[in-house]
């Protein structure tokens, strides 16, 4: 038997035969909140952002929504909100949103002409950061294809992103195709984009991005198209004929009659650009009566040749030898009347009745 006193003592300083009583454990603190992002973040604007949650409740599919809910048209219209890119940060925000309805209404809203986010590196950044991320994303290849790589010092990452297989043709394509237009003045930018013409995947993006307008290189840019009238693809072949007719580019004139010449007879005239071009060319002020007697004998060369196949390339003659010789030519396609290619006989009665 445990005497009283001994009993008491036990009980204060918690000995006799039991344990000491375990401390309870502290609870783990909470981990922090994920920053708030895309629709969501900080410092967006509210004007904006209001727009936006009303344009999500329209219909949505395939990537777009419905073209003829209000809401949505009334966040295209709206025009004060975005005046002078001033809401480009929260559209940047828009596009690193989880949910695609919010980057679709991002990406529409981006104005890439107005500089804006694209003269601004750390926008910019943020953007090629979405664009870089792997296959399966909504391409934003026109969106990087705006910044401005002077002023953002980012010209390295975009061409690495050319270069990469992870984020698609479609992606890689948009980029090229706007690159050029949007930096003009960057010869690093024209060289990507020579150097692209003979990608096969991406050559004809390449080629959109030479269009007259989008840079100053008018010699370097006739000399490309020259080079090209002789690709393995005939895309490229007969746009780049009758971008050599008309940018214009009269110094490569010959060089183009005699290319088309040379592919009549080898039976690859199967477009009907390459027609257009020596329309072109016979009204191009600057070139002499020999080039423009070729270019219409060429025309009545291709429209006699009842060997080729393709549907309106020798129509296409027909029209390009009534512009060469407006006088001659009705009397000239007369003969075409009865022609076995339904097309043919079409253009001559249209032509005739002018």
């Amino acid at each position: 038997m445990i005497r009283p006193a001994l009993l008491a003592s036990c009980l204060v300083l918690f000995a006799c035969d039991e344990k000491k009583a375990p401390t309870p454990a502290k609870a783990a603190p909470a981990a922090p909140a994920a920053p708030k992002a895309g629709l969501e973040a900080p410092g967006n604007d509210a004007k904006v952002v209001a727009l936006a949650r009303k344009a999500m409740t329209c219909t949505f599919e395939n990537s777009s929504f419905d073209s003829a809910c209000a809401d949505l048209k009334a966040w295209e219209a709206e025009q004060d909100a975005f005046r002078d890119n001033k809401a480009d940060a929260t559209l940047v925000a828009f596009l690193e949103d989880p949910d695609e309805k919010v980057r679709v209404l991002g990406s529409t809203r981006l104005n890439g002409w107005g500089a804006g986010a694209f003269a601004d590196k750390a926008l910019s950044e943020r953007i090629l950061t979405v664009a870089e991320q792997p296959k399966g994303k909504p391409s934003l290849g026109q969106i990087v294809g705006h910044i401005r790589v002077k002023q953002t010092g980012l010209f390295p990452r975009i061409k690495a992103l050319l270069a990469s297989t992870e984020v698609g043709n479609v992606m890689r394509g948009d980029v090229i195709s706007s690159l050029l237009a949007a930096n003009p003045e960057s010869d690093e930018v024209f060289a990507l984009t020579r150097d692209l013409l003979s990608d096969p995947e991406l050559g004809r993006a390449a080629f959109s991005a030479l269009d007259p307008g989008g840079h100053s290189k008018e010699q370097e840019t006739c000399a490309l198209y020259a080079g090209l009238l002789e690709s393995a693809d005939p895309y490229l072949a007969s746009r780049s004929a009758e971008k050599v007719a008309s940018f214009p580019c009269p110094a490569h004139f010959d060089t183009l009659l005699e290319s088309l010449e040379a592919r009549l007879k080898a039976k690859k005239v199967t477009d009907g650009y390459f027609c257009d071009a020596l329309a072109r060319v016979c009204a191009e002020s600057e070139a002499p009566e020999p080039q423009k007697e070729k270019a219409l004998a060429l025309t009545h060369q291709i429209a006699e040749d009842k060997t080729i196949k393709t549907p309106y390339v020798r129509s296409s003659a027909i029209e390009a030898a009534v512009a060469c010789d407006p006088e001659g030519g009705k009397k000239y396609i007369g003969k075409f009347k009865n022609d076995a290619d339904a097309d043919v006989q079409q253009k001559v009665t249209r032509l005739l009745e002018k």
